[in-house]
């Protein structure tokens, strides 16, 4: 009866651990010092002559920055996350690359979907 005791007490102190905290919400993934959903491109349009700033707002800081005979040249990888999902075979890079003036303002840009 004893030992029936001491093993219904650490089977007790164990399902009272596992119960549901609400106190503690879950931790969201970031991307560019924001949630990933806030940079696809889907979502958010750019257009020729916004600033550099004004893509930095909308994408969050460059994977990469280049430069090229047309200016500076930054390049975003939307969906970085995915290509390390095993088994993932339908895996599709989503990547954005944005040329900008000696100015700062965006001459072109291309991104995929």
């Amino acid at each position: 009866m004893k030992s029936a005791k001491l093993l219904v007490i650490p089977i007790a102190l164990l399902l009272a651990a596992c119960g549901d905290d609400d106190s503690n919400p879950p931790l969201k993934a970031a991307h560019h010092g924001d949630d990933q959903d806030q940079s696809e491109p889907s979502e958010k349009h750019p257009h020729v002559g916004m600033t550099e700033q004004q893509i930095r707002d909308m994408y969050g800081d460059p994977d990469d920055v280049g430069h090229s005979s047309n200016g500076e040249v930054w390049h975003y990888w939307f969906n970085k996350g995915h290509a390390f999902i095993p088994y993932n075979f339908g895996y599709h890079a989503r990547t954005g690359t944005f040329v900008f003036d000696d100015s700062g303002r965006l001459v072109s840009f291309d991104y995929n979907e």
